[in-house]
């Protein structure tokens, strides 16, 4: 009953010792919230510095890759010189070597006599052709490799099946079945034709009060002068003929002929005349653009 008693004195005692209020409550919630306040700002703080340093650690890696890619492209720069100049060297190396060997090397006066002077020749003796097994005969020679087949890409190229009617067994008459695949059997021909196109321009009369009646008439296709019916293809072909082939103008008429063209001669010198005053300032202006050159042709058959 004592002992209970004291324990009783005890509980009721403690509280009144340790003097908890209101106040200090509500203090010591500021100072828990205060350093909670701190310790967030501090976090924040830790964090923006921590975004910072990757930031900044994003951007040495980028100028690190940057510059190493950089080091690596003149590497290979250097290293591309370096082998060009190895074989530049190495030319001239062989350019000097066949220098000293063919035209400054050791000579004797017994091995490099003056070609032109003649030997003295025996009255007795007689030119003795020189046998050789070895002497080519002209064009391609047996056992060599042949260039191949030409390339004729550039040139257009038609598709056109050839079939056989009737493919039949000549017992039974079972018709043959078509494989889907074909023989190629490429034959290269040329066309040659001359063609005269007679173009209708059209006209046109105005059905408005503006400006009266008016015609007006579709412009003619672009030809050398107004009143000429040869195209301007075919002047091409002439000029071509003429001054490319070398041929006289005498025998490309003849060849026009065969195709039924009849060209006068003096209708093809008068379009040449023509054509020779339309190329005089182009030449003028090659002469005056080859004149600004370091080297002129100093040819006398070339004026």
């Amino acid at each position: 009953m004592r002992a209970r008693t004291a324990k009783t004195a005890q509980l009721v005692i403690a509280p009144a010792a340790r003097s908890f209020t209101v106040e200090d409550l509500w203090k010591e919630l500021q100072s828990l919230r205060s350093s909670l306040e701190a310790a967030e700002q501090k976090i924040e703080r830790q964090a923006i510095r921590i975004k910072e340093l990757e930031d900044e650690n994003g951007k040495l890696r980028s100028a690190r890759s940057k510059t190493e890619d950089f080091l690596q492209a003149q590497i290979r720069k250097l290293e591309l010189e370096v082998a060009k100049r190895d074989e530049k060297l190495e030319e001239a190396n062989k350019q000097l070597t066949w220098l000293r060997t063919g035209k400054f090397g050791s000579t004797s006066e017994q091995g490099n006599q003056d070609p032109l002077k003649k030997q003295p020749v025996a009255k007795d003796s007689k030119p003795e052709k020189q046998k050789s097994g070895t002497e080519k005969e002209p064009g391609q020679q047996p056992g060599s490799k042949g260039h191949g087949r030409s390339d004729r890409s550039e040139i257009e190229t038609d598709v056109k099946f050839l079939e056989l009617p009737g493919c039949a067994c000549g017992k039974c008459g079972e018709p043959y079945r078509l494989l889907p695949r074909t023989e190629a059997s490429p034959l290269t021909e040329i066309e040659i034709s001359i063609v005269r196109t007679v173009f209708q321009r059209c006209i046109y009369v105005s059905q408005c009060r503006c400006e009266g009646k008016k015609i007006v008439v579709a412009p003619a296709p672009p030809k050398l002068y107004p009143r000429t019916e040869i195209g301007n293809s075919l002047w091409v072909h002439l000029l071509v003929q003429k001054f490319l082939h070398g041929m006289p103008q005498n025998r490309v008429l003849k060849e026009l002929e065969l195709f039924g063209l009849h060209l006068p001669a003096g209708t093809v010198t008068g379009g040449c005349a023509i054509i020779n005053d339309l190329l005089e300032p182009l030449m003028d202006k090659l002469i005056t653009h080859c004149q600004g050159a370091n080297f002129w042709n100093a040819d006398v058959g070339n004026k």
